[in-house]
């Protein structure tokens, strides 16, 4: 179904910036990723929202923190699209293992700009406990 739904976007895009023009297209574009980051970045601060509490994470921390994790977000589902249709030979995989790497990095980086090295300590075993948890619903 993801296969489907990005020959179509890709068709329409195409069709689209015949349509209107290179310069308009590009505009247009922006804008659209523009408002995807900021939808991305709602429901990230939702996530955030739910390990306020157990990293005690001010306030201004999670306003920090969402267009950091919605920047990630957006890359992981980026590269998801990019590679949802190619076969998943060897060199794929090494081209999505060196992009979700990248976007860690990067997230990681931005992250303890923003987090102490408590919280970041404490939300790594945060998401350990909740991988653990379902490997055992599995």
């Amino acid at each position: 179904m993801l296969t489907e739904i990005k020959h179509a976007r890709e068709a329409y895009q195409k069709a689209l910036k015949e349509d209107i023009g290179k310069e308009k297209y590009q505009g247009y574009t922006a804008f659209v990723d523009k408002v995807v980051l900021e939808i991305i970045g709602e429901a990230a601060g939702l996530r955030l929202m739910d390990i306020q509490d157990p990293l005690l994470m001010t306030d201004d921390q999670l306003l920090a923190m969402k267009p950091i994790l919605a920047k990630a977000m957006k890359g992981i589902m980026s590269t998801l699209m990019q590679y949802i249709d190619k076969p998943m030979n060897i060199r794929t995989k090494l081209k999505v293992a060196t992009s979700l790497k990248s976007i860690k990095k990067t997230l990681d980086k931005e992250t303890a700009t923003v987090l102490t090295a408590e919280q970041i300590a404490k939300w790594n075993q945060l998401k350990e406990e909740a991988k653990k948890a379902a490997e055992a619903k599995e």
